[in-house]
């Protein structure tokens, strides 16, 4: 019978690798207010967030550029023609 080996690390091992943390949003303005402020609190401070407006016609893109002008780890992709999401990622996350 094969033995498996875990491994945990220690807390004081967890690197500050960056982290990018995608969220596409459309229509999403009431959800963004409550996900924005709770990435934003993680322990883990080397992180952006990259928040894609996916040609919303509520106020998510306003709610975005809130966020943008509070953090600058907040950054902001508006898509506005209802792009595919390769398109976007090959204009805007590359």
């Amino acid at each position: 019978m094969a033995r498996v080996g875990f491994y945990k690390s220690s807390l004081n091992n967890i690197s500050q690798d960056a982290v990018s943390v995608i969220v596409c949003s459309k229509n999403e303005q009431e959800n963004l207010k409550t996900l924005v402020p709770l990435l934003l609190q993680q322990t883990h401070h080397n992180f952006e967030i990259i928040l894609i407006n996916d040609a919303s016609i509520d106020d998510t893109l306003e709610v975005i550029e809130h966020f943008q002008d509070l953090d600058a780890r907040v950054k902001k992709v508006d898509v506005v023609n209802n792009e595919s999401f390769g398109e976007i990622k090959n204009t805007h996350l590359l």
